[in-house]
């Protein structure tokens, strides 16, 4: 056993505290960077606006006018930091283990050899963190069947190339004094069971929203003031939800037309889900496989999978975009409706094989 797997192995099962330090690093740097995204969420926040008929900077005359105070642009901004910061939660984690070729051990294995990968290779330790955490309706696949949602151990068959739920329940044991806990499968039933299939087998639901704030493209989108021409109307009515009556466009880059902007997704919502709030409303989480396209082959020039690319710009062309919404709190959708408007905050991912 070498240096560094003695090192990996303390680090992922005994050394604790490094795993604590760890968690607490990345929800550091998780709320640092929702703070250095403020330039950015202020300007998207002020191209929406404009794109939708309205004027910033100037006084409101009447709730239901599309004038947009700069005072209140700093209120949202602030608000979306908040929200930004809520995706940043680290209290999971998982321990997986996964085959490593020994220093010096030769680059081709004689597969016929039954001894031949213990001879030559060994198990390293590496830490997943945000391995699952609470995920709103609807559940995640990971989750197991509606009304069980426990998440359960899921194997692959690279022979038939199906993917089997079993019924080993995850293991969750509470670790260290800053409220981690480790998430693991008793898999001695499942010898086969490899890396790939531990991580497919558990939500990442934190990961995924800590990801979203620390690199995904934002996009943000308001009820528009514009009629199908791309001219302010003044004479909009609005529901209960201040919401318009009256058809309203946005514009569509793709297209280069104007198109009727859509409301189905504008519900009423509880304050943004968190550990403590797991019943919250739908929000940022995306299947792991959406975003991560994981491969059993080695990597080569024409087997890419197993990346994921985050590229600012380049979603409006492209099929594959995954669109989830985050839900604004409660303190910043009564503001809004005092303002006459409902915010909704999205985030954008585009993965490429």
């Amino acid at each position: 056993m070498n240096g560094l797997q003695v090192w990996l192995e303390k680090k992922c099962r005994d050394g604790i505290s490094l795993v604590e330090n760890e968690a607490a690093k990345m929800i550091d740097d998780c709320n640092n960077n929702c703070e250095d995204r403020k330039g950015e969420f202020k300007a998207t926040l002020i191209k929406t606006f404009l794109d939708r008929c309205y004027e910033i900077g100037l006084c409101k005359i009447d709730p239901n006018d599309n004038i947009v105070p700069e005072a209140d642009i700093d209120v949202l901004v602030e608000e979306m930091i908040k929200q930004c910061k809520n995706q940043c939660e680290i209290d999971t984690f998982a321990c997986v283990d996964e085959s490593c070729r020994l220093l010096g051990a030769p680059t081709r294995i004689n597969r016929t050899d039954p001894t031949a990968l213990d001879k030559f290779t060994i198990n390293i330790s590496t830490t997943d963190f945000g391995v699952s955490g609470p995920v709103v309706n609807p559940l995640s696949i990971r989750q197991g069947e509606a009304g069980e949602p426990t998440q359960k151990l899921n194997y692959f068959d690279p022979l038939t190339k199906i993917t089997t739920e079993t019924d080993a329940a995850v293991l969750i044991e509470p670790i260290g004094t800053n409220g981690l806990n480790k998430y693991s499968f008793n898999n001695s039933g499942y010898p086969f069971v490899t890396m790939w299939d531990i991580r497919q087998s558990l939500t990442y639901a934190q990961f995924t929203r800590w990801s979203q704030a620390m690199e995904w493209t934002v996009k943000l989108d308001v009820p528009s003031k514009c009629d199908q021409f791309g001219n302010y109307n003044p004479d909009l009515t609005y529901n209960s939800e201040n919401l318009p009556n009256e058809a309203v466009y946005v514009y569509d880059r793709s297209y280069g037309t104007w198109i009727q902007q859509n409301f189905e997704i504008c519900t009423d919502q509880n304050d943004y889900v968190n550990r403590s709030n797991e019943d919250g409303p739908g929000d940022t989480f995306v299947e792991r496989s959406d975003y991560v396209f994981n491969s059993k082959e080695p990597y080569s020039a024409s087997n890419q999978q197993g990346s994921v690319f985050f590229e600012v710009g380049d979603f409006i062309d492209d099929g594959d975009v995954f669109d989830k919404n985050i839900t604004i709190t409660n303190s910043v959708r009564r503001f809004l409706k005092s303002l006459g408007f409902l915010l909704i905050l999205m985030l954008i991912v585009q993965s490429k094989n």
